[in-house]
């Protein structure tokens, strides 16, 4: 049996390091499911919907906040941003509502940790999300159609 030494690294399209794997020593045979695994990976980062940064506030500040634990902003964002994030414990902090689009995978490289795994086109595409999303547009639309109304009431005394 041949033994080759691998080094594994990710690159996104704008060539900074997104992960660097640890050398490996591997058998011929294991190289494919790695490159594979590796390939999906890089598939699911370049087909994630990107986010600006006042839609992730948004989806933060009406889904995931959750006060009771620290660094849930954090958490939240890295969901946003790369679908995917290791978190000491073993459960998720969000119980129902956000909770239910996030699946919890054990991590089998750290000690007492779990990762989670959102996906987020599911979740947008959710009836949840949706009605969120309509309530808070429809807000949107009344502020809009206040303020329009008191610009104009202003402009009159001119």
């Amino acid at each position: 049996m041949r033994l080759i030494v691998v080094h594994i690294l990710i690159l996104n399209g704008k060539d900074k390091v997104i992960h660097v794997g640890q050398m490996l020593v591997l058998t011929k045979r294991n190289i494919l499911n790695i490159l594979l695994k590796n390939i999906q990976q890089i598939k699911k980062l370049n087909n994630m919907k990107k986010l600006n940064d006042y839609q992730k506030d948004f989806i933060c500040d009406k889904f995931f906040t959750n006060e009771k634990y620290p660094g849930w902003k954090s958490i939240a964002m890295d969901l946003l941003n790369n679908g995917e994030c290791v978190v000491a414990g073993n459960y998720c902090i969000w119980k129902g509502g956000i909770g239910n689009f996030i699946k919890v995978e054990t991590a089998s490289k750290y000690i007492g940790c779990v990762k989670y795994v959102f996906d987020l086109d599911v979740f947008i595409s959710s009836k949840h999300f949706k009605e969120m999303f309509d309530l808070y547009v429809d807000y949107l639309e009344n502020e809009i159609k206040r303020i329009t109304n008191d610009y104009n009431d202003l402009k009159e005394l001119q």
